[in-house]
């Protein structure tokens, strides 16, 4: 995503806050319940990813395959 120039100057916005926005909400939302998110490749990588960010918060991540 980040090889266009307009992902690339939007990132923080498009991906980052965005994902750091979301992992309060999948806290409550796992919490309640066995939860599956899926979430766009985009979000998943770097270090404002989904996945680095939910793991720094203690939760377990996997992949499905």
């Amino acid at each position: 995503m980040k090889k266009s120039s307009f992902s690339a100057k939007h990132s923080d916005k498009l991906l980052d806050q965005r994902n750091i926005k979301w992992i309060s909400k999948i806290g409550v939302f796992a919490k309640k319940q066995t939860t599956f998110f899926g979430v766009g490749a985009g979000h998943l990588g770097g270090d404002f990813g989904v996945i680095k960010l939910l793991r720094k918060q203690g939760y377990t991540v996997k992949a499905v395959l």
